[in-house]
């Protein structure tokens, strides 16, 4: 198992740097309010701009890290917990491994099936 070293205060700020992208695209394509933060979005909203967000940055890790047994949902898990100190809603704090996994799993099966692929290869 590859161990993924980073802080967690610093995977909160990559997460809310994040988040706070993923609000801007939705606000430009007209999906939310261009005046709505974070406080004014509804629990539902939040959470998906926090998933999204999880996600995009989980997966613009290196393949050949995402590929390899990591910590990498435990940091998710983690990193979400701690992000309840920022944004103050319970379902960042009852956010559990489970929901991470589930999460990034479809992708990660994806990508091994890609590398696994001839045509993988020949591009």
């Amino acid at each position: 198992m590859i161990e993924i070293k980073i802080t967690i205060d610093t995977a909160v700020t990559l997460l809310l740097e994040r988040m706070k992208f993923e609000l801007l695209i939705r606000q430009r394509q007209g999906i939310l309010n261009p005046r709505l933060k974070f406080e004014n979005l509804s629990n539902n909203e939040v959470f998906n701009i926090m998933e999204a967000s999880v996600f995009d940055t989980a997966l613009s890790l290196p393949v050949d890290l995402i590929v390899c047994e990591t910590n990498l949902i435990q940091i998710i898990t983690q990193t979400v917990h701690s992000l309840y100190k920022v944004i103050s809603r319970d379902e960042f704090k009852i956010y559990c491994a489970m929901q991470a996994e589930k999460l990034i799993t479809p992708a990660l099966t994806n990508i091994k099936k890609m590398i696994k692929s001839e045509n993988y290869k020949n591009n």
